[in-house]
């Protein structure tokens, strides 16, 4: 595996890693996947306000660690119906799940939009998601020389991506 760098870290390094990201081919969801997906988008507008789902997804620590990491590093809004779906898509992997929300980064910022939903994940990820071989070429991508070890953990790396960047 080959690292990135400290001395090669610059405000731009999550954007490039993105960009490349971006490349990946996506893959047909899983049947579950897929039933999951089809439920939640015919019915995402009436489960984003609903309180008691509001509250079930206060409940579930994986869609709370993918709507408080985005919140706390990132520009953008996430709806919690598009938080269950990056939830299932990770398969349980805390690197996957913060892998997407940093794309979702680079995604708002270059079509200038700020709040990720499940119509927009539908925008972005029209064809499926990455194969799980795929993510971990992509987990790689972003490992670096420095504490803590992955470029994703360097928010100083996503500069050139935020909201206030643009000109």
């Amino acid at each position: 595996m080959e690292y990135i760098k400290k001395s090669e870290m610059t405000e731009s390094s999550l954007e490039n890693w993105c960009k490349k990201f971006e490349t990946l081919e996506q893959k047909e969801l899983s049947k579950d996947q897929a039933e999951l997906f089809m439920k939640v988008l015919l019915s995402c507008d009436k489960l984003d306000s609903d309180p008691g789902f509001d509250e079930a997804c206060k409940k579930d620590q994986v869609v709370q660690c993918i709507i408080k990491r985005s919140k706390a590093c990132y520009d953008y809004e996430l709806t919690n119906t598009a938080a269950v779906l990056l939830a299932n898509w990770s398969n349980g992997s805390p690197g996957n799940f913060v892998m997407f929300i940093t794309y979702l980064q680079y995604y708002c910022f270059t079509h200038d939009i700020w709040k990720i939903d499940v119509h927009e994940l539908v925008n972005i990820f029209p064809w499926g998601i990455p194969s799980q071989d795929d993510m971990s070429k992509a987990w790689s991508w972003q490992k670096c020389q420095a504490a803590p070890d992955n470029l994703v953990d360097h928010l100083e790396c996503a500069k050139s991506m935020r909201r206030n960047s643009k000109g």
